[in-house]
């Protein structure tokens, strides 16, 4: 499986879960252990999820999606947190 298939699965399975939302899956105070975030960027998410059917960006750290939306939507983690936004899916 490579790594564009793993992040597609990750996010539909993180969007199917439970304790999902419409763009936030997990808000930053609530996750203090958080050391480092890399943000996918890509031309098309499909989330299979109605209330966001696509997103530009995923934010992933420690194997799990903390966000998903528009690079915009990622700030509340950006700011706080270090980052790398990696844009080798954009094309």
């Amino acid at each position: 499986m490579n790594i564009k298939s793993k992040i597609i699965y990750l996010g539909v399975l993180g969007l199917f879960s439970s304790l999902a939302s419409a763009v936030q899956l997990l808000d930053p105070p609530s996750t203090p252990k958080v050391t480092n975030i890399t943000v996918f960027v890509a031309k098309k998410i499909v989330t299979m999820d109605p209330a966001i059917p696509n997103a530009t960006a995923v934010a992933v750290a420690d194997g799990r999606i903390l966000s998903v939306g528009s690079l915009e939507d990622m700030k509340p983690w950006t700011s706080k947190y270090p980052t790398q936004i990696n844009r080798d899916f954009v094309q």
